[in-house]
Parts: C-alpha cells; structure tokens; sequence
C-alpha cells in the first residue's frame, strides 16, 4: 500500500497537465493515509485551515507517453469547506 505522498504547491500546471516551478514535498505515513489523514497533514504542513485549502490529484492516464488528469478530491466527512 501506498504511505508515500508528494504534496506540491507554487508554480503553474501547464494545459498538458505538468508541473512547472512547483516546490515538492515527499510526506511519509506509516500507513497507508486516509482522505483525513492526507487533509490533516496539508494543514500542520502548510498552517491553513480546511477551507483555505485546494486539493487535486493527478493521475497519469497515458501509456508510453504520459497524459496526466486532474481530479478534484473531497470527502464528505470533511465537509464541503475544501475548494476544489
């Protein structure tokens, strides 16, 4: 299972969906995270509340050639105060 999670923030997201200029951060669990988890981290991490936040994950969808999608994540449990 994944414990391993790069938080990106700064910088641009180009059309094709790359990273340009952003500061990455590699966060280590000791488990594999819950949605909470990963929120409650961003938060100490970065000092912001839950609705000053925007999450987004990427998902490479290509095959020899990367094609990345950005999905917007959100829990219910967490409420509906995180931006996407």
């Amino acid at each position: 299972m994944d414990c391993l999670l790069h938080m990106f923030d700064g910088g641009i997201v180009k059309e094709n969906g790359e990273f340009e200029n952003m500061n990455v951060v590699v966060e280590l669990f000791d488990a594999p995270p819950t949605f909470k988890d990963l929120v409650d981290r961003a938060m100490r991490k970065y000092g912001c509340r839950v609705d000053d936040m925007t999450l987004r994950g990427r998902f490479d969808c290509g095959k020899a050639r990367a094609h990345y999608v950005f999905m917007n994540l959100a829990s219910e449990s967490i409420g509906s105060n995180i931006r996407m």
